[in-house]
């Protein structure tokens, strides 16, 4: 049986990556972000954030639009 992903945890979770990509750019700069780095932050597989976003620009224009 397919796993079901929960709303709640799957914000919780965009939220932290969202968290840990602000984290890094201030940190190191935006041209040095890398998806590895966000991912060796956050404690989670590179992959896995593909699972949250389908793109780097993708993570970045979520990152933006809550700043909004």
């Amino acid at each position: 049986m397919a796993r079901s992903a929960v709303p709640e945890k799957v914000e919780e979770a965009k939220g932290k990556i969202i968290s840990a990509t602000m984290d890094l750019i201030i940190q190191d700069g935006f041209s040095n972000l890398t998806l590895a780095n966000v991912a060796k932050k956050v404690g989670i597989t590179k992959g896995a954030i593909y699972w949250y976003f389908s793109s780097k620009e993708e993570l970045i224009n979520s990152m933006a639009s809550m700043m909004r």
